[in-house]
């Protein structure tokens, strides 16, 4: 019995000793996903405005200083959601006395201090870029953190259509510089060494936190950093950057059924500089538009061969439309180059968005429906003729406009527009607009013509039987839809979904 009894014991010591051995090669390998559940993290809740809204809305945020433990050049799921909520704390509160009340909110409430806003709360121009600087105490080293504005900044649209004749783009280069000075400003301000940066910026704000991310790793000891040191993270950002360095220090959170992260095109010769972090999903799907030229101009959808809609992944598209706008086709030259856009575009549409975005929402609309009101003018059948002899001969594909005659005809038809409704412009403000709306119907014809006969054209001679417009006709009627890709609740939504600690 006692024998027994002792085989027992050791049989069981021999069970709980596989066990722990079990439970030690376990713990060795756990993930450091699993790993983080021993770190300190503070739940709480922020405010920020989202696309198309008016009131600032609560969300949640979890934060922990751990998060700045490992290289700035790791993936950290928790991080990139904090800082998409940092980064959108930073848009104005227009709704506040204090425009910048929720990021200083959120800064104080995960302990950073001295924060300095500058751009916020003041009116804004093509010149101004919003941010919050703050910095924090981590055990032996400063940690610099800035957050972008990325949203209502109201005149800085201006900037983002500034693209400049080469080198970074032109507009995010300019606010970039202006950031930089501030931290070094900063820096010096409150004698910080040893220093890390947390720097975050939505859509423009994320343009210009690449390039940010891109000047302080070329140069480190200026900023007395180091790689590792490095916290970047870009969201839903247009391309900046000409230079072809990937830092694995910038995080490039893209959602790629979003339009903007395909602005500007790659064949231009600008990129960011991240490594790229996906958050889409799924590929949403949208139906192929044509528009029957033939019938009155309607638009239908594209069917295959048995009868069935066409379909095309959201993502396929933007590729694809980028791709037609910035290339050649059947010889026909209607694409538009870095160097087209800047020599005939660029001023005009910077200086138009300029005037649109200095005015009230409901003066913006007023000055919509003078456009609309304009177009209608302009085809009225006094008109026609004269807008036929100015336009070009389809026919034979030129795209040469008689540019006096087509000149003569908007300038008459916006002035008569202009004399009969109270719109909310100034007669320097008007001759802008007068100046600028000829060369970007300028520009714009080329594409016309040329979306007619590319993609899913349909010909049939016999009966003058065309369908075209592929690209735009996709483009225009899922607008809606492709816009929502870029809404800032929606992609802090994805972000969310991709983060445990919401789950």
């Amino acid at each position: 019995m006692k024998k027994s009894i002792k085989i027992m014991v050791s049989f069981m010591g021999m069970i709980i000793i596989a066990i722990l051995i079990l439970v030690i090669i376990k713990q060795q390998t756990k993930s450091p996903q699993t790993q983080e559940v021993n770190i300190d993290v503070q739940k709480g809740t922020f405010e920020y405005i989202p696309a198309f809204e008016e009131f600032s809305v609560e969300d949640v945020y979890y934060y922990s200083d751990d998060y700045f433990q490992n290289s700035g050049k790791e993936e950290n799921e928790h991080l990139r959601t904090m800082s998409l909520c940092l980064a959108l704390s930073a848009i104005t509160a227009s709704d506040k006395v204090d425009k910048a009340e929720n990021v200083k909110k959120l800064l104080d409430d995960i302990g950073f201090c001295d924060i300095s806003i500058e751009d916020i709360t003041e009116e804004t121009s093509k010149d101004t870029i919003g941010t919050a600087i703050a910095h924090k105490k981590m055990k032996e080293k400063e940690m610099i953190v800035v957050s972008i504005r990325g949203a209502k900044y109201e005149v800085e649209w201006a900037s983002n259509f500034w693209a400049g004749e080469n080198g970074d783009a032109a507009g995010f280069s300019a606010a970039a510089d202006l950031v930089v000075n501030r931290i070094k400003a900063y820096k010096t301000k409150y004698d910080l060494k040893k220093c890390q940066y947390w720097i975050v910026g939505y859509s423009r704000g994320g343009a210009v936190t690449n390039l940010l991310g891109k000047y302080i790793n070329e140069a480190l000891e200026e900023f007395d950093t180091s790689e590792d040191d490095l916290y970047i993270y870009t969201f839903e950002a247009p391309a900046s950057s000409v230079s072809t360095e990937t830092y694995a220090n910038i995080h490039n959170v893209i959602n790629p059924n979003d339009m903007i992260v395909y602005v500007y095109p790659e064949k231009w010769g600008l990129r960011n500089n991240g490594v790229e972090e996906i958050i889409a999903t799924e590929n949403n799907k949208i139906v192929k538009k044509q528009i029957e030229i033939t019938n009155g101009l309607q638009m239908i959808d594209v069917v295959d061969e048995n009868g069935k809609l066409e379909y095309i992944s959201q993502q396929e598209f933007l590729e694809d439309f980028v791709n037609w706008l910035t290339k050649n086709s059947r010889g026909l030259d209607y694409s538009i180059t870095r160097e087209k856009y800047v020599t005939v575009l660029e001023q005009p549409i910077t200086d138009i968005i300029e005037i649109y975005m200095s005015k009230t929402e409901p003066e913006r609309k007023e000055i919509i429906d003078f456009f609309r009101e304009i177009c209608m003018t302009l085809t009225k059948e006094e008109n026609r003729q004269e807008l036929k002899e100015a336009l070009p001969d389809v026919s034979s594909m030129n795209f040469n406009f008689d540019e006096e005659t087509m000149g003569a005809l908007i300038n008459k038809n916006i002035e008569i527009v202009y004399k009969n409704a109270n719109i909310p412009l100034s007669r320097e403000e008007l001759e802008t607009i007068k100046t600028s709306i000829l060369p970007i119907i300028q520009a714009s014809t080329p594409i016309l013509i040329g979306s007619v006969f590319d993609g899913n054209t349909e010909l049939k001679i016999g009966n003058i039987h065309i369908c075209g417009f592929y690209h735009l006709a996709t483009f225009i009627n899922h607008f809606s839809e492709i816009s929502l890709s870029h809404y800032i609740q929606t992609n802090l939504k994805l972000v969310q979904s991709m983060d445990s600690y919401y789950q």
